[in-house]
């Protein structure tokens, strides 16, 4: 029987069916080292992306989580009795409840420092009420697009001193303490308009308050002469880095004056609202 031999047609199917296979199994190994690349190249990214999200997310944090920002402090109150009276003669009597002062809920060393700030006038006015001197705090907060503001205020309650007031502003993002022109660039004012605006608000409390049945003008107590110095007061505290100010309610600036007023009333702070 004769021996066939393979066709030419045979060779050539051979090596078209090498060549297809060689072919399919470099395409095979790019796909998988180019899917291997692009994964490297998610994880990477997706680690970035956590990094970034956990600074953002830790960058201001709670003291206590399970508080609000601002809460009654919780100092102890080392007192000789809770409450007295002057005399029997008088009725009135006082009471070291009164004394509240706000503990700021934020882990930050501007807040700690703050804090300490107020702890020691909290303490000091426990001293005071030993030595039968009282005096009432309270305090109010705010928080305005990420902003918290604290204004603080305490008055004796038998002498007659002025309301004395304390402020504190802080960017809930950071924790950091904002000054009073980083204040002013949140409500949209610079260091120009802030003072004209101040200054005419300024003028509107003495004429509403004060001066509605004239100006008493040539007299010591002038509107011209008060209100002169009540803006002087307002400029020099701001040079001076003393002013007390906070963003209230609806994103308003609120800024404590100095104010100087007619003999009876003489010197005293006032909250003024800028819009």
């Amino acid at each position: 029987m004769e021996e066939k031999k393979p066709s030419k047609i045979g060779y050539v199917i051979c090596v078209l069916i090498i060549i297809a296979l060689a072919i399919g199994l470099g395409y095979a190994c790019y796909m998988i080292g180019n899917l291997n690349n692009q994964l490297s190249q998610i994880n990477t990214t997706s680690t970035n992306t956590i990094d970034i999200n956990t600074t953002k997310n830790n960058s201001t944090s709670k003291i206590d989580e399970t508080k609000d920002w601002v809460y009654d402090a919780e100092y102890e109150r080392n007192v000789n009795a809770e409450s007295f009276k002057l005399t029997d003669l008088v009725d009135e009597e006082y009471f070291v409840k009164d004394i509240v002062v706000p503990y700021i809920n934020i882990n930050s060393d501007d807040a700690r420092s703050a804090n300490n700030e107020i702890k020691k006038e909290f303490e000091e006015a426990i001293r005071s009420f030993n030595e039968k001197n009282p005096s009432e705090w309270s305090y109010k907060s705010f928080i305005n697009n990420d902003i918290l503001s604290v204004i603080i205020s305490h008055k004796g309650l038998i002498e007659l001193n002025p309301t004395i007031y304390h402020s504190y502003n802080f960017d809930l993002k950071t924790g950091k303490k904002l000054n009073f022109e980083e204040v002013c660039k949140v409500v949209g004012y610079d260091s120009n308009n802030v003072f004209l605006k101040a200054e005419e608000k300024i003028s509107k409390y003495l004429k509403d308050n004060y001066y509605q049945n004239g100006d008493n003008e040539g007299s010591e107590w002038s509107f011209a002469k008060m209100n002169s110095e009540s803006e002087l007061n307002f400029e020099e505290a701001v040079t001076n880095e003393t002013l007390k100010f906070f963003i209230g309610d609806n994103n308003k600036l609120n800024i404590v004056v100095w104010l100087r007023a007619p003999v009876q009333l003489m010197e005293h702070n006032v909250i003024i609202e800028i819009d």
